[in-house]
């Protein structure tokens, strides 16, 4: 897959026609990558695109989806968001501008697998979880040492900088983050005091018989 991915990223710039070759036959691969997260993102405006750079975000998307690892647990992640009023709707639809946040390559090869996962929809959760507004160290030099017997290469240990806050993973930081925000109020119920009518009704079902 990965070299799929640079393959086709260098035909993409021979010329239009081979670059529409190349998107058609990205398709089923990146429909194929993205079942484990069907329920929640899509990306139905890139596959309709008559962009002239549609090849190019294809391109970007699948190396971005290769390199991801494991998107299972992206699913619980993108619901708990939305729970919470970060998201307004699922599915996810990646566009074009989702995928000029990535960053170059080289930068994407920097980040352990669920950071590269994150930087699809990150910003889309508000601008506290946008990667540029949280400060944090990650990977194996960060692992505290309680966390090295359970830590996870694709979603390694990290720790907020300057808050010291440590945590066994970077999934579980975002949660963190999501958990505590403002918990909206589902309903309501006022008390009345209870009617004469309710005391003789219930006195009369508590008789004995």
């Amino acid at each position: 897959h990965t070299a799929l991915a640079k393959i086709s990223s260098r035909l993409c710039c021979t010329s239009p026609a081979v670059g529409s070759t190349v998107a058609a036959a990205l398709v089923p691969h990146i429909d194929a990558l993205m079942v484990p997260v069907a329920g929640v993102m899509g990306y139905r405006p890139l596959r309709r695109s008559r962009d002239v750079r549609r090849p190019h975000w294809l391109v970007r998307l699948h190396y971005v989806l290769v390199t991801g690892g494991d998107w299972k647990g992206n699913e619980g992640l993108l619901r708990l968001a939305q729970h919470h009023g970060r998201l307004t709707a699922l599915r996810i639809q990646l566009r074009a501008d989702d995928l000029q946040r990535i960053g170059t390559k080289a930068v994407v090869d920097r980040r352990p697998p669920s950071v590269r996962q994150f930087t699809l929809y990150g910003h889309r959760l508000g601008e506290d979880l946008q990667l540029t507004r949280m400060w944090f160290s990650v990977g194996l030099s960060a692992w505290p040492e309680r966390f090295r017997v359970r830590a996870d290469a694709g979603d390694p240990g990290c720790e907020e900088v300057g808050r010291g806050t440590e945590y066994s993973s970077f999934r579980s930081m975002i949660i963190e983050r999501l958990a505590p925000q403002r918990l909206r109020l589902v309903s309501c119920r006022s008390w009345q005091p209870l009617s004469a009518e309710y005391d003789r009704i219930s006195a009369l079902i508590h008789q004995p018989t």
